[in-house]
């Protein structure tokens, strides 16, 4: 169970706007304003389509998930 509570916690830190904001060093509004410009490129998926597709393009660290 703890293996699940972490897995969802790291989920939770790399969809989080304000984490991301802040290891960016930038706004909430910018990170959203990518976001939704990364959506409407990859056709509007959801925040674990996204993940997903980092992970498969080595955009981010699948350990990190």
């Amino acid at each position: 169970m703890v293996q699940g509570v972490e897995r969802r916690s790291s989920y939770q830190k790399l969809t989080s706007t304000g984490a991301i904001a802040k290891v960016l060093g930038t706004s909430t509004r910018t990170v959203e304003a990518h976001r939704a410009s990364i959506r409407e490129k990859l056709s509007n998926p959801t925040p674990l389509e996204m993940v997903s597709y980092a992970c498969k393009h080595g955009l981010i660290d699948k350990d990190l998930i």
